[in-house]
């Protein structure tokens, strides 16, 4: 029978609105590749055609939904051509960073998603993501208060009906102003979290990716002071201008032989971290990223990052030959500069 592959390559958009939406949107693309697997890999070609997504013993407790109707899909599919799906390219800025870099982790490992729900509807709370001395304390900015219950009625409960988003407007709108709301290192600490979280009970061989397939991931972030850099011309023959946009690039390959060089195992955690918060370090509401804030927050759960000196060398290159050091470097929302990283994605499947 004819065999075709759709290898997807995904651009995931910055925009503070849709982090939790496009969370959605990339679970559902996992369970298309599992279910592609699951179809093509872990059953004989002869049971293909009456075989249901439930006879496949998964190992492990995630949770599986539309897993079983992209299954019959592809099977419907399979009476006329055999077809293989898989994500082989990522590229995202701001929230679509944050998304790119899980979902990309996910598809390297066939790691579940499961637990990142818990991460964008109660971690990122507003409350939770702020710095508890610098939440509005009872008599702190007083006078904001007559605002609220003077409005409450007429304009506030239209807009908030909802009691509790009241309440944490009112106390967000008291608290600290003229500095950057939320936490730093809370978020690199939750990022932390929402990438460890992903290994529990899952086999540390397991792939989504098709053996002699790469996974590329890039993702789009802005040097706050960037650096010098020679631009030649002809009349000068160059000038100095500043760069300040970088692309930090993952990458997982299964040679055929099976070995695997993976840029999403658990060592290489803290800059997959380190990634996500500095591409949706969002002006004015998170300070500047700072790897200082990854080393921290590693120090806090005792763990070791036996990769940085590769990633920081491997992804500012031209940072460091213009003498500057990554690591006292501040990084801003990769959305800034480059919210739609289409050409790295294009680069990457050429």
């Amino acid at each position: 029978m004819k065999e075709k592959e759709l290898r997807l390559a995904l651009v995931c958009y910055g925009g503070v609105s849709l982090a939790v939406y496009m969370h959605g949107v990339t679970k559902e693309f996992l369970k298309l590749v599992r279910a592609s697997r699951v179809y093509h890999q872990d059953l004989a070609r002869s049971h293909r055609p009456s075989a249901s997504y439930s006879d496949v013993d998964h190992g492990d407790a995630r949770e599986t939904d539309t897993e079983k109707l992209y299954f019959e899909l592809i099977q419907a599919i399979g009476e006329t051509v055999e077809l293989r799906i898989f994500i082989d390219t990522i590229a995202g800025a701001s929230a679509g960073g944050i998304n790119g870099v899980l979902l990309a982790r996910a598809l390297a490992h066939d790691l579940p998603m499961d637990a990142h729900r818990k991460m964008w509807l109660e971690q990122a709370d507003i409350v939770a993501l702020m710095d508890e001395a610098h939440l509005a304390k009872r008599w702190d900015k007083l006078f904001m208060k007559p605002l609220f219950w003077g409005f409450t009625d007429k304009w506030l409960a239209r807009f908030a009906p909802d009691v509790e988003m009241r309440q944490k407007l009112q106390l967000f709108t008291r608290s600290r102003w003229f500095q950057p709301p939320f936490s730093g290192e809370i978020m690199s600490g939750m990022l932390l979290d929402a990438c460890m979280a992903m290994e529990d009970d899952v086999a540390p061989t397991s792939s989504l990716l098709p053996g002699g397939h790469r996974l590329d991931l890039m993702v789009s972030v802005t040097d706050f002071h960037g650096y010098s850099q020679n631009i030649p011309l002809h009349d000068p023959a160059s000038i100095r201008e500043r760069e300040h946009r970088h692309i930090l690039k993952f990458s997982y390959f299964r040679h055929p032989s099976g070995l695997v060089e993976s840029d999403f195992d658990r060592d290489h955690i803290p800059g997959l971290a380190f990634a996500a918060r500095a591409t949706s370090s969002f002006p004015g509401a998170f300070p500047p990223a700072r790897i200082g804030e990854i080393d921290k927050a590693l120090a806090t759960r005792e763990m070791e990052w036996p990769t940085r000196d590769a990633f920081l060398h491997g992804n500012f290159k031209p940072l460091i030959a213009a003498g500057s050091d990554p690591v006292k470097a501040s990084f801003i929302d990769g959305s800034v500069l480059n919210n739609k990283p289409f050409a790295e994605a294009i680069a990457s499947i050429r």
